[in-house]
């Protein structure tokens, strides 16, 4: 694994540092996406500890070269996770390009998608509610029907995509659709130190660990899944929507709180409103 560009936490060592107010926020992301969050987190009065259980693979093909090296024939891109403009970048680079979206519509789940799709120059649409590729699909579907004409939609996606979202949209006859698995995630190499003062914490206070895909939640419960089961007071899960709240459960985990719209700011609010509520139950 690459040394960490950014990170909250030097190997868990918390003797010398000032406890939080409210404990341990790990952060499960990988080390790119983990800045914001764990900076959410300490301002909201937790120490972040970036520990990533995954990592984002590049898988480069010509179909994808030629998507990108194409952008401005189709009507508009569907990113339902930010990695996927991300690929765009790396696929554009390696031919001493740059994506530009020139206006094309990006249509995104989720604000940090949206926020990345406006910096590469694209026009960010997002649907309020939304937080899953199916419910992406149905509202796609809603406003093409509306307007009228067929799309040409291009969709840079994971390996472990939901298959259904592309299903949907072709199905209708309303769109068609130019999909590329462009990119895997796969087991991060574990720091153990980290990891291991993250979930025997000093104090008393809870560990909130926070879960951003299906694919994190098995790591978790490859490595830790035994702990986090017969300790279910200690940890508090939070994930950042349905997808990733099933495979919690399907591991037997119990859930904290999921959060309403798949950003790291509603991650936090959802841990924070959980806590709040907790206190007060308490007194």
């Amino acid at each position: 694994m690459t040394a960490a560009p950014y990170t909250f936490s030097a190997h868990g060592d918390r003797s010398e540092k000032p406890r939080s107010a409210r404990g341990t926020a790990v952060i499960t992301r990988p080390w790119q996406q983990a800045k914001q969050l764990a900076e959410l987190f300490q301002a909201a009065g937790f120490q972040p500890v970036v520990a990533p259980l995954t990592e984002v693979v590049f898988l480069p093909s010509a179909v994808l070269d030629d998507c990108v090296a194409r952008l401005d024939s189709f009507d508009g891109v569907v990113a339902t996770s930010a990695n996927s403009l991300r690929v765009l970048t790396q696929s554009a680079l390696q031919h001493g390009r740059k994506v530009v979206g020139e206006g094309l519509p990006c249509y995104a789940v989720g604000k940090s998608t949206a926020r990345l799709a406006q910096e590469m120059g694209f026009s960010a649409v997002t649907f309020a509610g939304v937080r899953t590729s199916r419910e992406m699909a149905s509202q796609l579907l809603s406003q093409f029907q509306r307007e009228g004409g067929c799309r040409s939609l291009f969709y840079p996606h994971g390996r472990l995509a939901d298959r259904s979202f592309v299903e949907t949209l072709l199905e209708s006859g309303l769109c068609q659709v130019t999909a590329v698995s462009c990119y895997d995630t796969v087991e991060a190499v574990l720091d153990t130190k980290v990891w291991a003062a993250a979930l025997n914490p000093v104090d008393s206070a809870r560990t909130v660990i926070a879960l951003y895909s299906p694919s994190a939640v098995r790591v978790l419960d490859k490595r830790f899944g035994a702990l986090l089961r017969e300790n279910p007071e200690q940890f508090l899960l939070a994930c950042v929507g349905p997808t990733t709240a099933a495979a919690c459960r399907q591991a037997g985990f119990a859930i904290a709180c999921v959060a309403k719209t798949p950003s790291d700011e509603d991650v936090v609010a959802g841990v924070v409103s959980v806590l709040a509520q907790t206190t007060q139950e308490s007194q």
